[in-house]
């Protein structure tokens, strides 16, 4: 017998097959589009955990903020609450009282006989009898700021009239010469033109004009809070410090302040150029509620501590000076 023949399709059949083929087509295509989209997702989400991540490492290996230099690595440091009144950033005013911690007085060395000791007729004292003490390192400081002055404007008529005050002097307590960092020269620095020489260029030096007759108000100093004037004295602060201050028209207590409410280790530090042309990354740490105060303090770059005497410390990194 021979093979039995196959009916014709009729146009429905057809039709219908040719439906599902296309409803096959489409949802391969789907298929196709959903992988391609899943797989561009995961692409995308990968990246930014990659990201993330990445972000993360390098906050974690700086330690404080994202803004902050790289590559410092830091170590715990252990301060008690006395050294807050210890170093060059005192805040000492009719809010702050000093309250003269033991052994404050050890880097404080004789003026008269480190200036008669090099030889120097740079400057001169309001006083033969009266002892000025004055901190080694602000001494040093001045000394080559008035060096500078000299060779500059050949004048040598200024005076020192006060240094280092003790608890036994006027108003104990709440002088800023109570710190060891702050010196005046006589009223007569006020009337001597050469003298502006020193105002416009002590922070180089690392001095700030303490009492800026602007900042009255906020220092408690100069008038219209007091019958007098007192741009004839200076503090010691650093030059990182004195840099900022200058640059940026504030006094002592501006600055600190702004360090406590801006610059908290954990948040971004203070970057700054300093006048002699170093880097410094600042910031401020709390004092603890603790028996002593755990600073991090940086392993491989030299650095400051210096209390406030008010609520924390101010720690100064010279990113310019590593330590092999």
């Amino acid at each position: 017998m021979g093979k039995k023949a196959t009916p014709p399709r009729s146009f429905n059949t057809i039709r219908q097959s040719q439906c599902e083929k296309r409803t096959k087509r489409e949802q391969k295509r789907r298929f196709v589009l959903l992988a391609i989209c899943a797989a561009i997702t995961l692409i995308v989400l990968t990246s930014l955990i990659l990201l993330v991540c990445s972000i993360v490492d390098a906050v974690a290996s700086n330690g404080p903020g994202s803004h902050n230099p790289s590559d410092v690595t830091y170590q715990a440091f252990t301060q008690e609450e006395d050294g807050l009144e210890r170093g060059p950033l005192m805040l000492i005013n009719k809010d702050n009282k000093y309250s003269f911690p033991s052994n404050a007085t050890s880097v404080l060395v004789d003026m008269r006989d480190e200036l008669e000791s090099s030889d120097a007729d740079i400057y001169g004292f309001s006083s033969a009898t009266k002892d000025y003490l004055f901190n080694e390192t602000a001494l040093e400081a001045f000394n080559s700021m008035m060096e500078k002055y000299y060779e500059v404007t050949e004048d040598d008529t200024l005076l020192v009239d006060t240094a280092y005050r003790s608890k036994s002097d006027s108003n104990p307590g709440y002088s800023d010469h109570n710190s060891g960092y702050c010196i005046a020269f006589t009223e007569a620095f006020t009337n001597n033109d050469a003298a502006s020489w020193i105002t416009k260029n002590c922070h180089k030096y690392g001095f700030i004009v303490r009492y800026p007759s602007e900042k009255a108000t906020l220092t408690g100093v100069g008038k219209p809070e007091t019958t007098y004037d007192y741009e004839e004295c200076f503090r010691y602060v650093g030059i990182a410090h004195a840099t900022y201050i200058k640059e940026n028209d504030l006094c002592l207590e501006e600055y600190v302040e702004m360090l406590a409410e801006d610059h908290e280790f954990d948040g971004d530090h203070l970057q700054l150029t300093g006048a002699d042309g170093n880097d410094y990354s600042i910031y401020y740490v709390p004092l603890s509620d603790d028996p002593v105060t755990t600073l991090n303090v940086p392993s491989n770059f030299s650095y400051t501590v210096s209390g406030d005497n008010r609520e924390g410390f101010i720690v100064t990194v010279n990113l310019s000076d590593p330590i092999e």
